[in-house]
C-alpha cells in the first residue's frame, strides 16, 4: 500500500468505495455512477490513489483495466499525478500517463491516463498539431500520431475495460459535449469525485445496484486534526478601530497583526512554523493601468515593504510569473506573504497558509468561495493533541471588502460556447497571388476628446444648462438648483463589508457566506474616495453606446473628463475635493436614478459637433501637408 499511511476514516472509505465498486462490476453494466463524497481538506487524492492501488491486489478479481483521470485544468492534472507518484514512490505498480504519452496509441493493463477535461471538451481550440479530439475532416488532421478517440478505440480493441474517474466532478461533465466524449469512452464505471456533488443517487439506485455512494463525514476529518475546525471574517471591533483609514491597508494590516499572533502562538508551543498571509488581487490590474492607477498588485508590494517586509518574503504566484515559490509549502520557509489571483484558488496544498486576504472584485464582484480552501489545512495533521489548547491555530482567518450576496459557489465549463469553424483550402482550386492596396493617410482621429481646453469649456456649458446654473447665480445659488434637481450635498459614502462571520463548513460555504454574520456599513476614506472618483470617470465613458456620446479612446480620455468635473465642482461647490468626489460617487451609485450620468452623455453629444470641427480642420490641415510634399517630389 501508499508509505502514507492511512488515517482511520480513510482506510473506510477506501474499503467501501472498493466494495462498492466490485459489487458494481460484477452487474455487467457500463457508466454505473458511484459518487465519492468526501470534504476539502480529508484527503480525497490520497484515498482514491489507495483505491486504484488496492484494485491491484484485490483477491477473486482479476480484470484488465486502465484509467481515465479527468481534472478540470492542466495545473491539477499534473499535480495528481505527481502525488500519486510520491504516496507510491517505493511501489509504483500503474503507469502514469499525461497528453504527452497519447501518441503511445493505447492505455495498457493499470496505465492511469491525467487529462485535463477541458481540452476534451473544447475540441476546436487548438492548433492542428497539438489538438487532442480528432477532427472529422480528414484534411484537418494531423500526418501522424494519435488522437484520443484512437486511444480509446485501440484500448477497447484489446477488451481492456475502461474507468473514469472525474476529479472535482461538481465541476465537470455538465455539457451535452462532455457526455459524447463519456459515451465514446464507455467506461465501465464512473467515479464522480467531489466534496460536493452536483447530483447524489438515490437509495433505490444504490440498493438495486444502478449507481453507488461513498462519503466522508466532515466531523471525522475535524477529529483527525486535517483541517481547522472554522474560517472566521473580520470583526466589527478589528474594522472600527482602523476608522477613516484606507480600507485596502486596513484589510493588509489585519493580515499583518493576525500572522504575528499566530506565529508567536506556534513559538509559543516551541513550533518551528511560519504563518503564511494569502493575499488575492482582483483580476481588474489592466484597466487600472488603463486608467492610469496603480495596481492592486503594486499597491499591496509599496505597503508591504514600507511595513518593513523584505523582498524575499514575498513571493509572487501569477501567470507568467512567479518569485520567491520555490518550498513555499514548507512549514518553515521564511515568506511571510504570498500574492496571487486565481491561480491558488483549488488543487495547491500549504499547510502554513491560515490568513486569506481577499480584495473585492470591482468590475464583477464575486467572492469565488473554493479559495477558502487553501487556508482550511493544519500545519501538523499528525501531531493534533499538540494544538487541543490553541483555538487560534486551529482557525483560519478571512479579511475582505466583499458583501454576503456576492458569493459565486464554484466556475463551470461555458455551456454556450461559440462553435469555431477552421477554413480549409479546397484541394485542385488555384488562388492566385493578390495584393492589397495601401494609402497613407495621416493620423487625425485618436478616438480621444482631442483638445482638453475645448473639451472643457463645453462640458461645464453643458453641465450648467442640465441643471439650469447660469454665470450670475452665486454658489449657494448653484447649490440650491443642484438639490432640486435631486443631487445629495450631504450624504456620506459607505459601503458595506461582513463582519462577525464564522464559517464551519467550507463546502457549504456558498450557503454559509449569505446566511451568517452581518454587514457593516463603513464610511470610505478619502483616499478611497479619490481612487472611486477616478475609476467612475473612466467606467462612465466606457458605458457610453450612442454613436454620438460613444469615446472610443477612453485611456486618453478619463483624465480630461476628471479635470472637467473637478473645475465645474469648484465652481459650485468650492475647494473641498472630497466633498464634491463624494457627492458625484452618490449620485452615481443610485444607477438609472442618477441625474450626472446622463447629464455626461448629454455634455458629450453636445461637444460632437466642436469634434468634429477639431477634426475636419486637422484633416484639412493634413490634406495641406501631403499636397506640399507631393509637388516638392515632383519637383525636378
Amino acid at each position: 500500500m501508499s508509505r502514507f499511511n492511512l488515517l482511520g476514516f480513510q482506510k473506510t472509505a477506501v474499503d467501501e468505495l472498493s466494495d462498492t465498486f466490485i459489487r458494481l462490476w460484477k452487474t455487467g453494466s457500463s457508466k454505473i455512477p458511484i459518487v465519492f463524497k468526501s470534504p476539502t481538506g480529508s484527503g480525497k487524492t490520497l484515498m482514491t490513489a489507495n483505491f486504484i492501488h488496492k484494485l491491484n491486489h484485490t483477491p477473486n478479481w482479476k480484470n484488465d483495466k486502465a484509467f481515465i483521470w479527468i481534472t478540470f485544468n492542466d495545473d491539477l492534472a499534473m499535480q495528481s499525478k505527481e502525488k500519486f507518484k510520491i504516496y507510491f514512490s517505493t511501489n509504483l505498480e500503474n503507469d502514469l500517463l499525461t497528453v504527452n504519452d497519447i501518441n503511445r496509441g493505447k492505455l495498457k493493463t493499470n496505465d492511469v491516463l491525467f487529462i485535463n477535461w477541458q481540452k476534451l471538451v473544447q475540441d476546436n481550440a487548438s492548433t492542428r498539431k497539438l489538438k487532442l479530439r480528432k477532427p472529422a475532416n480528414s484534411e484537418e488532421q494531423k500526418e501522424s500520431g494519435s488522437y484520443f478517440e484512437d486511444v480509446i478505440d485501440a484500448t477497447h480493441k484489446e477488451k481492456r475495460e475502461i474507468i473514469l474517474i472525474v476529479d472535482e466532478s461538481h465541476k465537470n461533465a455538465s455539457t451535452t459535449l462532455a457526455n459524447e466524449i463519456i459515451d465514446y469512452i464507455n467506461p465501465r464505471i464512473i467515479i464522480n469525485v467531489s466534496a460536493t456533488p452536483e447530483h447524489e443517487p438515490s437509495v433505490s439506485d444504490v440498493t438495486h445496484n444502478r449507481a453507488g455512494f461513498v462519503e466522508v463525514e466532515r466531523t471525522d476529518v475535524v477529529e483527525q486534526g486535517l483541517i481547522k475546525e472554522k474560517i472566521v471574517a473580520q470583526t466589527e471591533e478589528d474594522l472600527l478601530k482602523h476608522k477613516g483609514e484606507d480600507s485596502d491597508e486596513v484589510l493588509i494590516d489585519l493580515g499583518i497583526e493576525k500572522r504575528e499572533q499566530l506565529k508567536n502562538e506556534y513559538e509559543q508551543l516551541n513550533k518551528d512554523i511560519n504563518p503564511l498571509v494569502l493575499i488575492q488581487l482582483p483580476n481588474d490590474d489592466n484597466e487600472k493601468i488603463e486608467a492610469g492607477q496603480k495596481t492592486k498588485e503594486q499597491f499591496v508590494l509599496n505597503y508591504l515593504t514600507s511595513k518593513g517586509v523584505k523582498e524575499s518574503e514575498i513571493a509572487l504566484w501569477f501567470d507568467g510569473k512567479q518569485k520567491n515559490k520555490e518550498y513555499i509549502e514548507d512549514n518553515n520557509n521564511p515568506v511571510k506573504f504570498m500574492l496571487f489571483k486565481q491561480a491558488a484558488g483549488t488543487g495547491w496544498d500549504c499547510p502554513r497558509a491560515s490568513i486569506l486576504v481577499m480584495f473585492r472584485e470591482i468590475q464583477e464582484p464575486k467572492f469565488r468561495t473554493q479559495t477558502i480552501g487553501r487556508i482550511l489545512r493544519m500545519a501538523e495533521p499528525n501531531k493534533k493533541e499538540d494544538y487541543k489548547n490553541s483555538p487560534n491555530l486551529r482557525t483560519g482567518f478571512l479579511y475582505t471588502n466583499y458583501k454576503r450576496n456576492e458569493v459565486e459557489k464554484y466556475e463551470i465549463l461555458d455551456k454556450n460556447k461559440a462553435f469555431t469553424e477552421i477554413a480549409i483550402r479546397k484541394k485542385g482550386i488555384d488562388v492566385g497571388d493578390f495584393s492589397l492596396e495601401s494609402a497613407f493617410v495621416s493620423r487625425i482621429n485618436y478616438g480621444d476628446l482631442s483638445n482638453s481646453s475645448k473639451f472643457q469649456a463645453s462640458f461645464i456649458k453643458s453641465i450648467n444648462n442640465t441643471f439650469e446654473i447660469t454665470g450670475d447665480d452665486i454658489m449657494d445659488k448653484s447649490r440650491e438648483k443642484l438639490e432640486k434637481a435631486g443631487i445629495d450635498l450631504t450624504s456620506k459614502v459607505t459601503y458595506e463589508i461582513i463582519v462577525n462571520a464564522q464559517y464551519e463548513d467550507l463546502d457549504q460555504l456558498d450557503l454559509e457566506f449569505t446566511k451568517k454574520g452581518e454587514e457593516l456599513k463603513i464610511e470610505m476614506s478619502r483616499n478611497d474616495i479619490e481612487k472611486t472618483f477616478n475609476y467612475l470617470c473612466f467606467e462612465l465613458l466606457k458605458e457610453q453606446t450612442e454613436k454620438e456620446s460613444k469615446i472610443t479612446n477612453i485611456s486618453r480620455s478619463w483624465s480630461p473628463l476628471k479635470s472637467a468635473y473637478r473645475v465645474w465642482f469648484k465652481q459650485i461647490l468650492g475647494e473641498d475635493s472630497n466633498l464634491y468626489y463624494r457627492v458625484f460617487i452618490n449620485d452615481i451609485n443610485k444607477g438609472a436614478s442618477s441625474k450626472f450620468r446622463p447629464a455626461l452623455t448629454q455634455a458629450l453629444k453636445d461637444y460632437r459637433p466642436i469634434l468634429k470641427g477639431i477634426l475636419d480642420k486637422r484633416k484639412k490641415e493634413a490634406e495641406k501637408r501631403e499636397r506640399q510634399i507631393q509637388l516638392t517630389n515632383a519637383t525636378p
